[in-house]
């Protein structure tokens, strides 16, 4: 902000309450200050308390709820779709931490992800992982399944840190396409609880394919988003 020049009140209540979400002194669910208490710590009439609150319901970080007050929906964590997309990552697809839920091998006819997707007959890894932000709360559910005959090193490799992408650059595969399926689904009871919501919560889930030639599949993926730990978006990426 240039010299000499005030943030509007609005603006300062708004960026506190976001602040004290993102280093998680509001957890979701927690009621935030009433529009009394913000109109004494800041110094302000009711107007710019109303206009910060109903910036943040809209921005979906704060819900209403009569006779409640306003409660906290969501910590505000954003993540970009198209990066799942993107075969060039060195990163995690999504920011955090892994922590791995289960690893197994068999064939495709073990894995209904990967029916008429991976080879029939080639050792499949499936790899189970719970993506958890600073807090340790989960954001994302990936489970990942890699043709194995491709990158028989692959579970050699440290699960908790691995970016499948990154793997496949390193051992010289190249020309990789893909592809991805958006839609929303209902989860497992395992999922649900590896998650930590509901059985009937309706959540975000992707599925990525990664292509290495006509007809030749090397991995496919699910990705299944938190409903209120994590916002997901379109962002451009930007070019190499």
């Amino acid at each position: 902000m240039a010299a000499g020049t005030h943030m509007p009140k609005h603006t300062e209540v708004r960026e506190w309450i976001e602040g004290e979400i993102r280093a998680g002194r509001f957890a979701i669910g927690d009621r935030l200050p009433t529009e009394a208490e913000l109109m004494a710590m800041f110094g302000v009439s009711r107007n710019p308390v109303q206009k910060a609150m109903s910036g943040l319901v809209e921005s979906g970080l704060v819900v209403r709820r009569r006779g409640a007050g306003s409660l906290v929906a969501s910590t505000g964590l954003r993540g970009n779709l198209l990066r799942t997309l993107d075969t060039r990552l060195t990163e995690p697809e999504v920011a955090g931490a892994h922590r791995v839920d289960g690893v197994r091998v068999a064939t495709a006819a073990s894995f209904p992800l990967a029916a008429g997707v991976l080879s029939d007959s080639a050792p499949l890894a499936e790899l189970v992982r719970t993506k958890l932000d600073s807090g340790s709360a989960p954001i994302a559910l990936e489970r990942c399944i890699v043709d194995l005959s491709q990158v028989p090193d692959l579970l050699e490799q440290d699960l908790v840190h691995l970016t499948t992408t990154a793997h496949y650059t390193a051992r010289g595969i190249a020309d990789r396409r893909v592809t991805s399926v958006l839609s929303a689904v209902h989860l497992s009871a395992q999922d649900a609880a590896l998650l930590g919501v509901a059985e009937d919560t309706p959540i975000l889930r992707q599925v990525r394919t990664i292509h290495i030639g006509e007809g030749t599949s090397l991995e496919v993926a699910e990705f299944l988003f938190h409903p209120t730990n994590i916002t997901m978006e379109v962002s451009q990426l930007e070019a190499t």
